[in-house]
């Protein structure tokens, strides 16, 4: 069954000694997963991505070699090719907001799965589409994780609410509204 989500949200705030705990640099590792701070605004989003553009532009160069010689399997060594070529850039993609969400600071913790990496995951009903996951478990360090919850502009739960909700579980997290409209 799909259920239809809400547009009420609620944004967590991780510990960063809790996340440099479990990111894991080492990319041979199955949990393979690097810290990434979001940039705000075109001008900082531009100047990070032109590497990316730049190897694209080379790889996709580089690669229109294979289709000179006919290689049988040309998707399969221009997929190989840009993979390798890219994979340092990928995570950019997932690092960009617009400048409206500057007050969250955000940092992501990404941990890209590709296609072939996919049996190792977990799987959820999101709307209309199955989306691939990996689990990771938030007790499983000495420090804790979660230090701050903001409330998004439309949620209706008072503040102190939610704060003797999350102390019930354990988690002394700072909460607070946030001053972001939707307008």
């Amino acid at each position: 069954i799909l259920r239809r989500r809400s547009l009420i949200s609620i944004s967590l705030g991780f510990s960063t000694e809790f996340l440099k705990r479990i990111s894991v640099a080492d990319e041979a590792d199955e949990h393979f997963a690097t810290l990434e701070r979001v940039e705000y605004g075109e001008a900082r989003q531009l100047h990070e991505y032109e590497p990316t553009f730049r190897a694209l532009v080379n790889a996709i160069e580089e690669a229109q070699g294979y289709l000179q010689y006919g290689h049988v399997s040309i998707s399969e060594k221009l997929k190989a090719a840009l993979n390798r070529k890219l994979r340092p850039w990928t995570r950019k993609i997932y690092t960009f907001k617009n400048d409206g969400f500057a007050e969250e600071r955000e940092w992501r913790m990404l941990g890209l799965l590709t296609s072939e990496e996919q049996e190792a995951c977990s799987y959820r009903a999101i709307d209309d589409k199955i989306v691939a996951f990996r689990e990771l478990r938030l007790d499983a360090q000495p420090v804790p994780a979660i230090v701050s919850v903001t409330l998004g502009p439309k949620h209706v739960t008072p503040v102190d609410q939610v704060a003797r909700m999350l102390l019930r579980h354990g988690i002394a997290a700072t909460v607070a509204k946030s001053g972001l409209t939707y307008r």
